[in-house]
């Protein structure tokens, strides 16, 4: 993908909080064609990385992945200034 293509996705990164930890979630575009990486980022430094081809499979993962932080007891998703 070049950087003309890559330009349209915006890297978006929302915060979740439980008890007094966060959970930092970024989702972004890859230097793959239509392919996006969603990233989560633990307090301790934990970093575990989901590959997704195509926009519309990155929304559905996101969703699915936001329900079963909210099921496990995590709020959010919050953003940062």
């Amino acid at each position: 993908m070049g950087a003309a293509a890559r330009s349209r996705y915006a890297i978006v990164i929302y915060f979740f909080h439980k008890n007094e930890r966060f959970l930092q979630c970024e989702i972004a575009p890859t230097h793959i064609p239509d392919t996006f990486a969603i990233v989560l980022t633990e307090t301790d430094g934990t970093v575990r990385s989901h590959f997704v081809q195509g926009s519309s499979e990155t929304q559905r993962r996101w969703v699915q992945l936001e329900l079963d932080l909210k099921a496990a007891g995590w709020h959010g998703p919050h953003g940062r200034e």
